[in-house]
């Protein structure tokens, strides 16, 4: 079973670092990770060298071939979740409340997080944790619900905008709406 978890955790780590590396390529933060009708932040240079190189250095270790594995796993998760309270949520509350395709960035930000604690949640502890490593141990148990908000809407909206989503499928597979 060991074998299994270790490479999922690759594949999540590999997801992250991906998100990072073409954050450094484009010169821009993704809107996955800061809304874009925030452009003060997505111009700043030293913004997205800083952000990348956390999500990459984290994610790196969160694979768990580290004893930081946990630590890391947890700061991830409590940064990604950070930026979805304090720059999705708002931007979503003010701009697209009601317009739930609107909230699919948002909520995919909330699922990598949730991703993360579940990550972390894998990985043994590596002696006492407390003061904030023992905070955001406890967020463990919602990384499932992060992700599983993310899912069930992401559902939902299939159902709702079939057409849009019929126009991805390509032509040569059959049923696109299924």
């Amino acid at each position: 079973m060991e074998k299994y978890t270790t490479t999922w955790r690759l594949f999540y780590s590999i997801a992250i670092i991906g998100i990072a590396v073409q954050q450094l390529v484009l010169h821009s933060l993704m809107p996955v990770i800061v809304p874009s009708s925030i452009p003060f932040l997505s111009g700043c240079v030293s913004c997205i060298w800083l952000v990348s190189v956390f999500m990459i250095v984290t994610a790196g270790l969160a694979t768990g071939f580290s004893k930081y594995a946990r630590t890391a796993a947890l700061l991830l998760g409590a940064f990604l979740l950070l930026l979805f309270i304090t720059m999705h949520l708002p931007c979503q509350v003010q701009n697209n409340w009601h317009f739930l395709a609107g909230w699919s960035n948002p909520l995919k930000i909330l699922a990598l997080s949730g991703g993360a604690f579940v990550v972390a949640g894998s990985l043994p502890t590596t002696g006492s944790q407390n003061g904030f490593m023992a905070v955001l141990a406890k967020l463990i148990p919602y990384g499932k619900c992060f992700f599983a908000i993310d899912i069930l809407v992401a559902g939902i909206m299939h159902f709702l905008y079939m057409p849009f989503v019929a126009m991805l499928v390509p032509a040569w597979l059959p049923w696109h709406t299924f």
